[in-house]
């Protein structure tokens, strides 16, 4: 099954300025002349990267179960959609239940 067509916000420019900013925050750890900060500074690069892969893998679940639930697929036509295998699909709607699962909870503070 084909996407959708229609004109879907343009993400490229987005890409673009996150690319020129991750240059910008490289340049300035291997121009630092203490190596303990430009070490500290890596250190919260890769910190926030991670956190930033966290999100996106949020929200890639997040929108396949959105695929999946709008146009009421299977599992296996949800993993054809998004070009994954069905297991994959299937990871990707778990991931989003189980955060979804962790928001409830720390909402009622259990969490």
């Amino acid at each position: 099954m084909d996407p959708p067509t229609g004109d879907p916000p343009d993400v490229e420019p987005a890409l673009g300025a996150l690319a020129r900013a991750l240059d910008q925050v490289v340049a300035a750890i291997k121009a630092q002349g203490d190596p303990q900060r430009a070490f500290e500074g890596a250190t919260r690069l890769a910190d926030a990267m991670r956190e930033a892969a966290e999100s996106a893998a949020d929200l890639r679940a997040q929108t396949a179960v959105r695929i999946w639930e709008e146009e009421k697929i299977s599992l296996a036509g949800l993993a054809e959609r998004i070009g994954v295998s069905k297991a994959r699909a299937g990871q990707l709607v778990q991931r989003r239940r189980a955060h979804d699962q962790g928001s409830k909870k720390t909402q009622q503070g259990e969490g």
